[in-house]
């Protein structure tokens, strides 16, 4: 085999219908490719074995590191590339791809992933994919396996660079083929994981990412969400007693952090949301998701302010990030990120927070310009039903929430719009059931909490009366 040769490693199971396609892809710079087949019965390995590759036969052990590494012991080359069995390795150059290789200060390079899953917005994020191949280089965990860590060790004694790289790849997938019969056995293997590595966060992180419930760019307060909250403080505080070496590649990071901010945003515990943002952006940087919600954390920070000049600081600085996320730099992107964070998302909360200024106009335009972007992105709905409240247009106003929850029955600030407006009317007894029905859905909102013990007095009346 040739200096600077280049293994591809895998691991399948039933990919008949992806693993041709994903091997095809890749033949024209690899040198050598290893399946490692856990249990297939149909006709994947006739495939693979057409196209060269060595089968592994690996009796599946509920252990995806151990698939992993019997592959890399196996491996022959001087490097290792990673891809899925639904995924496809964008063309590049032989030439380009050697020249990568060949540079003595590299120990792995990051590839840039963009994930086309039927079903769900396309995101994209950075990993490593190729990397030395190296006996004390192997993936760990049984499950949402990691190959940083021992990547890093081996970086530290021998002075190896993680590196960028012009590699990208792409996932293709449906929401069926990623989900179907994978939750129950998730589950049950990241709480074993916890018990085996009670030190490590990666396992409180995956938890709540199993967990947890988004709406847009929002993680909702679902039932369950106290035990999502606890996983992610939990991951958190394990985070920031590393040493600051472990952290540096610590890949999943920022996106712990940012979503646990998130998740105190969705209980108004906005103070602490914004300290979290901040500690995340010391130990992991600029990444364009802790900006993003950092963004939210001040105007929503600034809304309960009750310094008006401090308020319209907190916006300013609000403003800012958001205006940033719409000019993203080359920085890697360490967790998957929709398109929509760079485009839309900002736009609505431009307008929100030119809303929370006053500024009529401005808002309106904010909110029209993400719609227009997105037509069926329901935040900025709520904000022009808003705006049509405060020009004194109700009806138009609970017209536009109504329309609103036609295009997404979870978005739950349609409801509460439309609650808060009925109860402003008059209307206690359809706000109650507005909310009632929303309790069902969010029934650790603590917005929902306040205005149902806020209409029940009103309500008691109107009952009685009749």
């Amino acid at each position: 085999m040739q200096k600077n040769s280049l293994t591809l490693c895998m691991i399948a199971k039933d990919e008949e219908e992806t693993i041709g396609r994903t091997l095809k892809s890749a033949l024209a710079v690899v040198d050598e490719v290893v399946v490692v087949d856990t249990g297939s019965t149909d006709n994947t390995r006739l495939i693979v074995e057409g196209y060269g590759a060595r089968v592994i036969d690996f009796p599946w052990c509920e252990d995806f590191s151990a698939a992993r590494n019997a592959g890399l012991a196996a491996a022959y080359g001087d490097w290792i590339l990673i891809l899925d069995a639904d995924e496809v390795l964008e063309s590049i150059r032989p030439v380009e791809m050697g020249r990568l290789l060949a540079d003595a200060s590299a120990i792995a390079y990051y590839a840039r992933i963009r994930n086309e899953v039927e079903g769900r917005a396309t995101t994209v994020y950075d990993k490593v994919r190729i990397f030395r191949n190296h006996p004390e280089i192997r993936y760990r965990f049984p499950i949402h396996e990691q190959i940083t860590p021992s990547i890093a060790n081996v970086a530290m004694r021998t002075g190896g660079r993680f590196l960028s790289s012009p590699i990208q790849i792409v996932h293709h997938g449906s929401v069926d083929r990623t989900e179907k019969g994978k939750r129950a056995r998730n589950q049950r293997l990241l709480h074993r994981a916890i018990h085996q590595y009670p030190e490590e966060p990666y396992f409180h992180y995956q938890i709540a990412c199993e967990g947890s419930v988004h709406l847009e760019e929002q993680i909702l307060p679902v039932k369950g969400f106290r035990e999502i909250l606890e996983e992610l403080q939990q991951g958190c505080e394990l985070v920031a007693e590393m040493s600051s070496d472990r952290r540096e590649h610590l890949g999943y990071g920022a996106d712990l952090f940012g979503r646990y901010a998130s998740a105190l945003l969705a209980v108004n515990r906005h103070g602490e949301a914004l300290a979290i943002c901040l500690q995340g952006q010391e130990f992991f940087g600029e990444a364009s998701l802790l900006r993003f919600t950092e963004g939210r954390a001040l105007l929503e920070q600034s809304r309960f302010e009750k310094d008006a000049d401090q308020g319209a600081r907190l916006r300013i600085q609000a403003r800012e990030r958001m205006e940033g996320m719409m000019q993203p730099g080359e920085s890697l992107e360490p967790a998957p990120i929709s398109d929509a964070y760079f485009e839309v998302y900002p736009l609505r909360y431009l307008g929100e927070i030119a809303l929370a200024d006053g500024d009529l106009a401005g808002a309106r335009t904010f909110f029209q310009r993400a719609l227009e972007a997105d037509p069926d992105y329901t935040g900025p709905l709520c904000g022009l039903a808003r705006i049509a409240e405060a020009e004194g247009r109700r009806k138009e106003a609970l017209q536009i929430y109504l329309k609103a929850l036609t295009l997404n029955e979870n978005e739950f600030e349609a409801w509460i719009g439309g609650a808060e407006l009925l109860i402003g009317i008059g209307f206690t007894d359809n706000a109650r059931s507005w909310l009632e029905k929303l309790s069902t859905f969010l029934p650790e909102h603590p917005r929902v909490r306040e205005l149902l013990e806020q209409t029940r007095p009103a309500y008691a009346a109107e009952t009685t009366a009749d």
